[in-house]
């Protein structure tokens, strides 16, 4: 139905916070897939020495598993977000839990090593990498955490909810 005058109803501006919210989100892709190819590199590095570094596979394989799921779950609310849908802002809300929970609780790749080297499971002359890896591994995840829990409460302020409020009455 038409409002009077034969005006058809406009449809709310986006506010920057969503624009803001979908570059975070691809930045915080492009951690998800640096660790990966970091640690799958730190692998093969590893299974061309001697020894059985089972532990090291199935860890690397899971983190990448799990990076998976983030990239695809950020995607698609990156898209979703900039499309204007609230889906978008609900799947980022899930997944960046999802992605803080899995940096804190699981570790990440860099936490994942350190378990590995305290345990003994793994020598630390089985690497050829200097320290500085795991530092930058390790920041790495520190600035992917406290990018997704800006993005969660980004998505909390008063501009947002009013941009998908109005959407819903229009």
């Amino acid at each position: 139905m038409h409002p009077p005058y034969g005006f058809a109803p406009t449809r709310p501006t986006k506010p920057p916070a969503i624009t803001t919210v979908v570059l975070m989100e691809a930045l915080a892709i492009v951690f998800c897939l640096v660790e990966t190819a970091v640690g799958l590199y730190i692998m093969v590095k590893t299974l061309s020495q001697p020894g059985d570094p089972t532990s090291l596979v199935v860890m690397t394989c899971v983190d990448a598993g799990i990076n998976v799921l983030l990239v695809v779950g950020l995607g698609a609310a990156a898209i979703l977000l900039h499309q204007g849908r609230p889906a978008g802002r609900i799947l980022s809300w899930v997944t960046c839990i999802g992605y803080t929970v899995a940096r804190c609780g699981c570790g990440g790749f860099s936490s994942l090593m350190g378990i590995l080297y305290r345990s003994g499971e793994i020598e630390r002359s089985d690497f050829n990498f200097g320290p500085s890896v795991w530092y930058v591994l390790g920041a790495l995840e520190l600035v992917a955490i406290a990018l997704a829990i800006v993005i969660v409460v980004v998505l909390l302020t008063r501009p947002v909810r009013q941009y998908f409020t109005a959407l819903r009455q229009a």
